[in-house]
């Protein structure tokens, strides 16, 4: 073992005056020697450099060190550079140490960001990428936008954005393909510590209506951007001089402030109608009228109490505000005394730094017998809208608890969280009859009412044409008054249109999957009856 140490010493040994040492010791060499002699090596380099100021590079400098004619002095810095292009090699490339090397997992430079290039791992004090420089890689054009500004001095048409937590009145620009603020709204932002991620914005450039020369582009950032409930992670541009905030055709698009077609005006007059006649509809989270669900229990399964599950405690303060949140909306009550059935609680974290609580009811459900009603498939659902070419989506909000159970079907959705045990009074996601339930109460509250299908808490209502159409969506939203439920306008969607050809190219698909299962069937067959007749 000690021989292939010093082996791999003497193989690997990064000096080539201190290996040509430790070979012209031959067969003698052992591993104690072959650390020594770079030891010796290092101790006559140090004096070497206390006595001459540079060691071996300064005693072969020492003849050019004297003051002498112009040819030596330019000698001597050509010799100077040379030292000086020795000594970088021995640098970290990714943060300019020189006590280690790139590929050191250690160095302070991985996983940071350039500021010169916007490159990662490296510092830009090290960065070999030319500031300015115009790459052209494969012919690729640089990235350019357009902001068009029609003036408008009318402060009503600002929206009232929010940047990364940050409220800002920006006007809609649907002739800009991109988000704009200016330098002055930039360092407002700013100071208002504004959330988000900033970065130098290379090879773009951004031309406003009528000039030719591009504008002066700072930067750019990305942050979340909300308006009312709608939320995206935009990208804006930050020009140098004072401008209006510019919100762009895409994110307005996305954000759904902005449409364009030829049918925005009778979708707004529709929205802009139902929200006036039917406010209440839209309105909070409330339960089915003169309706309890019950769900039934076996009563020879044994009721089990499991234990609780230890949630963790960046989690249990969002936990208790949930729970706030439920009791105050009448969804669940606390349980004082003993109770048979206790679920355990599992946490899920959502997108927008919310939770969902879902409780485990795999032991509770052995104990509910479900109720067989029949769900229809999507195949069903289409038939019945073959013809219609308007449709609305209503989405139920929080489909499921807008149903009450009755007080003897509570018992069994007991749950336990650090802070209590509390049980259901609505209708839960998780128990195994639940959607078949929710079915049927839902089916038979719209029963009667021509031109509406759903499914589960999604509800469509279509009809061939839009007079049609309008009729029927009152219709149902006068019957969901009646009934007590409720939607949530940000998952409900009014007035779209039909694409023919999507239909036509949905039965084209259909009727060619027909054939070849006819084909594949039809191969089996003969090969099975030829087999009979072999045998």
């Amino acid at each position: 073992m000690n021989n292939q140490i010093r082996d791999a010493v003497v193989a690997r040994c990064s000096s080539s005056y201190v290996r040509r040492k430790l070979l012209e010791e031959g067969h003698d060499l052992t591993l104690a020697r072959a650390l020594d002699v770079p030891s010796l090596c290092e101790r006559i380099e140090e004096q070497l450099s206390l006595t001459t100021g540079g060691g071996a590079a300064s005693a072969n400098t020492e003849c050019v060190n004297r003051v002498g004619p112009k040819h030596n002095q330019a000698k001597f810095k050509r010799l100077q550079n040379t030292q000086k292009s020795k000594s970088e090699l021995h640098q970290c490339y990714r943060c300019g140490n020189t006590d280690h090397f790139g590929k050191d997992p250690k160095c302070p430079a991985r996983s940071q960001k350039c500021h010169k290039c916007n490159g990662n791992d490296h510092f830009s004090k090290v960065c070999r990428t030319k500031k300015n420089r115009k790459q052209t890689v494969n012919n690729v054009e640089e990235q350019t936008d357009y902001a068009f500004l029609v003036t408008d001095n009318s402060m009503q048409n600002r929206l009232k954005v929010c940047l990364g937590g940050v409220n800002l009145k920006m006007l809609i620009d649907s002739g800009a393909t991109c988000n704009i603020v200016d330098e002055n709204t930039w360092g407002k932002l700013k100071n208002e510590h504004i959330k988000c991620h900033s970065y130098l914005s290379a090879d773009r450039k951004l031309y406003a209506y009528s000039p030719n020369q591009p504008l002066t582009v700072n930067g750019a950032f990305k942050c979340e951007t909300k308006i009312g409930n709608s939320s995206e992670y935009a990208e804006f541009i930050v020009i140098k001089g004072h401008g209006e905030p510019l919100l762009g055709k895409d994110t307005a698009a996305k954000l759904g402030v902005l449409r364009i077609g030829t049918d925005i005006a009778v979708i707004a007059d529709l929205k802009q109608s139902v929200l006036a006649q039917y406010p209440d509809v839209f309105r909070g989270v409330v339960k089915l009228k003169d309706k309890q669900v019950s769900l039934y229990i076996n009563p020879d399964v044994q009721p089990v109490a499991q234990p609780l599950r230890r949630i963790p405690f960046n989690l249990r303060g969002p936990v208790e505000r949930k729970i706030k949140e439920l009791l105050d909306t009448d969804i669940i009550e606390e349980v004082n005394g003993p109770t048979p059935w206790v679920s355990p609680v599992v946490v899920v974290p959502k997108a927008n730094s919310e939770i969902r609580l879902c409780l485990d009811m795999r032991q509770a459900n052995r104990a509910i017998v479900r109720e067989r009603y029949p769900i229809p498939t999507v195949d069903e659902i289409l038939q019945g809208m073959n013809g219609s070419m308007v449709f609305s989506k209503l989405d139920l909000k929080r489909g499921y608890h807008q149903l009450e159970l009755t007080p003897a079907s509570r018992q069994i959705t007991t749950f336990a969280v650090h802070n209590g045990v509390y049980r259901y009074k609505r209708l839960i996601f998780g128990v195994s009859s639940a959607s078949e339930q929710y079915q049927h109460e839902i089916a038979s509250a719209l029963a009667g009412i021509e031109g509406v299908e759903n499914i589960s808490d999604d509800i469509v209502v279509h009809a061939a044409d839009q007079k049609t159409h309008d009729q029927r969506l009152y219709a149902v939203l006068k019957r969901l008054r009646e009934c007590g439920l409720t939607l949530n306008p940000a998952k409900s969607d009014l007035c779209k249109a039909d694409q023919p050809h999507y239909a036509v190219a949905i039965a084209v698909g259909i009727v060619l999957l027909i054939l070849i299962v006819i084909v594949i069937l039809a191969y089996i067959c003969r090969r099975r009856s030829d087999g009979y007749e072999s045998l």
